[in-house]
């Protein structure tokens, strides 16, 4: 490229890289060469996902992606991010993640209600009930004379 000599701002672009900008001070009739290396645009964005409890299993786009908190590269557009952890209903939402962009998700895990009948107590409590239940109509439906008393007749010798 022949230009004026004097001091020249140098512009290199091309698609997906990073643009290259250099001032060059030329001398008139001088021969200037430039080596130029230009880094690529990164092609994926980052998203972190955080779970309130921590520890949740992280699914994007149906594919296990880690434990949270986790940080995972995408590639741009939209995603469907779950989360799940034992003794919690899962969360699943939409997520946009734009290239060389990083996004944090924070998700709030609701914890399951257990059903009564799914506690140890639950069912020890009505088998102690039970079980009172069995004694008190056994001991109501049994007839004794006074005389027999609760222990029945005994002879001494």
């Amino acid at each position: 490229i022949r230009v004026n000599p004097g001091s020249v701002d140098v512009r290199v672009e091309a698609d997906d890289h990073e643009p290259f900008t250099m001032t060059v001070t030329l001398d008139p009739g001088a021969t200037q060469s430039l080596d130029v290396e230009l880094r690529r645009l990164p092609q994926t964005g980052i998203l972190t996902v955080v779970t309130h409890p921590v520890g949740a299993a992280i699914t994007i786009d149906g594919v296990a992606r880690g434990i949270s908190p986790a940080s995972v590269d995408l590639l741009p557009g939209a995603h469907e991010l779950e989360a799940s952890a034992k003794g919690h209903r899962a969360t699943r939402t939409k997520v946009s993640i734009e290239r060389g962009a990083t996004r944090r998700i924070d998700l709030h895990l609701e914890a399951e209600r257990v059903p009564l009948t799914h506690r140890w107590w639950f069912w020890g409590a009505l088998g102690a009930i039970a079980a009172g239940a069995t004694v008190a109509i056994i001991a109501g439906t049994m007839e004794r004379s006074p005389e027999d008393g609760s222990l029945g007749t005994f002879r001494v010798p």
